[in-house]
C-alpha cells in the first residue's frame, strides 16, 4: 500500500511539472502581440474615418433636409392658389398660404392651429373629410360660405409628408364665375357654341345639343350644318367679324348671329355662333 501511494504521488507530481519556454519563444508572442496590436490600430482609424464621413454626410443631409422644409413652407405660403396645409388626424389648420386667406377672408387673425371647418364653412363637409382622411382626389363643384356670400370651388386633396409628418395639402380654385356663366348660357333662349378656326367645336349650350343631336366636343361644324351662306361657311363671320344671317333648320328658320373672337399672340381666331327662331308671321 505504502508503494502504492508513492507511485501515485510521484504520478501527480509529473502531471503538474513546471513549463519553461525558450526565449526565443517569447519574442515570438511579443511580436505577434504587437503585429495584432498595430493592425487594430489601423483597422480602428480605418472606422474612425468612416464614421467621421458618415456622420458628416448626415448632417449635410440634415441640413439640406431643413432647407427643403423651409422651402416647402415657403412655397405653401406663396401658392397662387388657396391651399391649406391639413392635420387629417386633428383636421387643423398646420399652414396656410396667402390666397388662402384673402379668398377665405380670414383678414390679420392667422389660421393656423384652427379647425378647417370652422375657416372654411363647407357645404358638404363629409365628402371633404373623406378625402382629407385619405382618399386622395377632386370635388368639382363644392360650395363653400365666405364671409355672407356663397362661393363654388373644386377642392382637390393630396397627400403630403411635411416635417416627417403626413400631411394633407388641400387647395381650392374659385369656379363661382364660371359656374354662372355656364347655368347663364345654358338656359339662354338661343342655341350657342363656340368654334375654331378649323371649323371644329370647342364649346356649347344645352339648347345647342337639343338643336344637333350630333353635337359634341370636338366635332367638325359641317357635321352638324353644311350649308354655306354667301360662300363662306354657316359659322364664319366674314370680313366684318360680325355677321348676322337666316339658315332653315327642320323646316324652321332661325337667326345665326357670328362673332370673331381674337386669340392672345395668335392669328387663328374662334367664332361665338348663336342661333336663335325666328317667329313665324
Amino acid at each position: 500500500v505504502a508503494d502504492w501511494f508513492s507511485w501515485q504521488g510521484t504520478e501527480t507530481q509529473a502531471s503538474f511539472a513546471g513549463f519553461y519556454a525558450p526565449t526565443g519563444y517569447l519574442v515570438a508572442v511579443v511580436e505577434v502581440f504587437s503585429v495584432v496590436l498595430f493592425a487594430c490600430a489601423v483597422a480602428a482609424e480605418y472606422v474612425g474615418t468612416i464614421f467621421e464621413r458618415l456622420l458628416a454626410s448626415s448632417n449635410l443631409a440634415r441640413s439640406d433636409s431643413e432647407k427643403a422644409q423651409e422651402l416647402w413652407a415657403t412655397l405653401i405660403e406663396r401658392l397662387p392658389i388657396p391651399g391649406l396645409l391639413i392635420d387629417p388626424t386633428s383636421l387643423r389648420i398646420v399652414a396656410c398660404s396667402d390666397s388662402a386667406r384673402t379668398f377665405l377672408h380670414v383678414g390679420e387673425a392667422s389660421p393656423e392651429g384652427l379647425n378647417l371647418f370652422e375657416v372654411a364653412r363647407f357645404s358638404f363637409i363629409d365628402l371633404v373629410q373623406e378625402m382629407i382622411a385619405g382618399a386622395v382626389g377632386t370635388a368639382t363643384l363644392t360650395a363653400l360660405h365666405v364671409a355672407d356670400e356663397v362661393r363654388l370651388a373644386q377642392v382637390r386633396v393630396l397627400q403630403v409628408v411635411h416635417k416627417k409628418r403626413r400631411l394633407s395639402l388641400l387647395t381650392l380654385e374659385d369656379v363661382t364665375e364660371a359656374f354662372c356663366l355656364k347655368s347663364a348660357w345654358d338656359t339662354a333662349e338661343a342655341a350657342a357654341l363656340v368654334i375654331d378656326a378649323l371649323g371644329h367645336v370647342r364649346a356649347f349650350n344645352k339648347p345647342t345639343a337639343a338643336l344637333f343631336s350630333s353635337v359634341k366636343i370636338g366635332v367638325n361644324a359641317e357635321q352638324l350644318l353644311s350649308q354655306l351662306v354667301a360662300g363662306l361657311p354657316w359659322w364664319e363671320s366674314g370680313l366684318t367679324r360680325r355677321r348676322k344671317m337666316h339658315i332653315e333648320i327642320d323646316s324652321r328658320v332661325y337667326e345665326v348671329t357670328s362673332t370673331e373672337i381674337a386669340l392672345p399672340g395668335e392669328a387663328q381666331r374662334l367664332y361665338s355662333v348663336s342661333l336663335l327662331p325666328v317667329a313665324r308671321a
